[in-house]
């Protein structure tokens, strides 16, 4: 494939196109001991200590030495040469170490580092490295030192790049304070629909009359309603899928029951499994258990004829269940909580709750009409929360793109600064 020649010179009075090696030195300084600090290099954050990456419980690293690990210093800018064409690389602002198979470049005296890391950052430069990047498939791309230091970038001049550099950081931090509102605001609606199902499914539609449940009810709350165990309320199923050409539904603890492929991205699979046959069959209304995360929500009722994984506990209702409203009773928090405590494991990792756990324990039950009434209430309430919280998502979105277009629109000289 033949590449698209690059201009020489800019738009912009006083602005030139020249080659990187002329903006950066590549350098190749390697740790001794490997005690220095770990950095990571991401789309979404550029350089950053590896350490505030790590999930509770996780490695920093796995490798066995970090000793030869590429040093790195502030200013310099690291290259994941896998994965420049999906803006894998930024300017550090740590002395540290990163993984030796990236690049390290060190600007000259005419360079400010910062400008170069929103510019290598925006679309049109990810598409350049891409183009010249060398690899059969996406998964294969390398942009080598030698080519990124061959392509040519803008050059304004190093007193206006630090002027960009400091009007863009300005304008980010505003539009982040903007968009860190706009997202408390979605976790607040979130902790509203929490706490509204809970409140109802527990005491009922704008109840607050309350008596004591009966002590094995063991959810910690009081309701003015009965409790009986699982049992009178769901049938165990074990029907099984003869050809396994039924739809593959998933289990999730955001959404509950769901069809499969809507969870798949581009090109990803619906199932790896070679064979669908022997999965369990649900029907609209039955109760689906991932028997190893009911503590984490991983539960619903299905809207849906399809086959689950047989790993799964299936329960059908028995007549004077609502299972909608135990879809919303059985994702409380308190209910996560009991499953948790009533399933069986040394760690979480580990732990089941098994269908005969899930069948003795005792659920709350509300006359069947009322149950009823308590599905529809919530469904109305909850889908006005989830139009506005919808609504901030989107303006978040808009947020999120006006801060890249503004990027892109600043760093390539297209809008002027005053």
């Amino acid at each position: 494939m033949g590449f698209v020649e690059q201009p020489k010179h800019s738009s912009r009075r006083g602005w030139l196109f020249v080659r990187n090696k002329e903006l950066f030195l590549l350098v190749d300084e390697r740790s001794k001991d490997g005690s220095e600090q770990l950095l990571s290099v991401s789309e979404h954050d550029g350089v950053t200590p590896k350490v505030t990456k790590v999930k509770d419980g996780g490695f920093v690293t796995r490798a066995k030495t970090l000793v030869d690990y590429k040093r790195c210093q502030p200013g310099d800018l690291v290259i994941n040469i896998m994965l420049a064409w999906r803006k894998g690389l930024g300017v550090s602002q740590y002395n540290g170490i990163v993984s030796p198979a990236y690049a390290v470049f060190r600007p000259k005296a005419k360079v400010c580092s910062k400008y170069y890391h929103f510019l290598f950052r925006t679309k049109r430069y990810a598409s350049l490295f891409k183009q010249h990047s060398k690899g059969i498939i996406d998964s294969r791309l390398r942009l080598y030192p030698e080519r990124f230091l061959a392509l040519r970038s803008l050059l304004p001049p190093i007193d206006e790049q630090r002027k960009i550099v400091a009007y863009i950081e300005k304008r980010k931090a505003y539009l982040e304070e903007r968009r860190n509102l706009l997202q408390q605001k979605y976790l607040l609606y979130k902790e509203l629909e929490s706490s509204l199902i809970e409140h109802t499914v527990f005491y009922g539609i704008g109840n607050k009359s309350l008596t004591n449940p009966p002590r094995e009810n063991n959810t910690g709350r009081t309701s003015r309603w009965p409790s009986v165990r699982n049992k009178e309320l769901f049938l165990l199923v074990d029907e099984r899928s003869k050809d396994g050409s039924e739809q593959l539904l998933s289990v999730s603890e955001h959404d509950g029951v769901t069809p499969k492929v809507t969870k798949v991205k581009d090109g990803g699979f619906v199932t790896r499994a070679k064979t669908l046959v022997d999965y369990k069959r649900c029907q609209p209304g039955d109760l689906v258990i991932n028997i190893m995360l009911a503590w984490r929500k991983g539960l619903g009722v299905s809207q849906y004829n399809g086959i689950v994984s047989p790993a799964y506990a299936v329960f059908r209702p028995k007549a004077k269940v609502c299972s909608k409203y135990y879809h919303f009773l059985f994702r409380t928090k308190r209910y996560a909580s009991l499953f948790k405590q009533h399933s069986k494991g040394i760690i979480d990792s580990r732990l089941r709750l098994y269908p005969e756990r899930f069948l003795a324990l005792r659920s709350l039950l509300p006359p069947i009409d009322e149950q009823r009434k308590i599905v529809a209430y919530l469904d109305d309430k909850i889908s006005v929360i989830k139009q506005t919280q919808v609504g901030l998502i989107a303006l978040v979105e808009r947020i999120q793109e006006l801060e890249v277009t503004l990027i892109d629109d600043v760093v390539n000289g297209l809008v002027h600064i005053p």
